[in-house]
């Protein structure tokens, strides 16, 4: 799915990349240069899409360490419940 074709799922990340993508077009319809509050307005929103995806890619990345270091370990299963010990 591309930018200018997000289904709202009511998460986050898809709300900001919604609300730059109104100002963008917003801005195409501008007789005039945006002015310093909107260009400030779309950098924000960039900068926190940004660190939203930073964060999610950080998080990815513990996740599949932790899965490898667990399947090379071996799952055991203790009580009914996986156990990577």
């Amino acid at each position: 799915m591309h930018d200018d074709q997000l289904e709202d799922h009511g998460l986050p990340l898809v709300q900001l990349k919604e609300q730059r993508r109104d100002l963008v077009v917003a801005f195409r319809g501008l007789t005039s240069p945006p002015s310093n509050q909107q260009i400030a307005e779309i950098a924000a929103i960039q900068q926190t899409i940004a660190a939203v995806e930073a964060v999610i890619v950080d998080l990815d990345a513990e996740l599949e360490t932790v899965l490898k270091e667990r399947k090379r370990r071996g799952w055991r299963l203790i009580d009914g419940h996986a156990d990577g010990r």
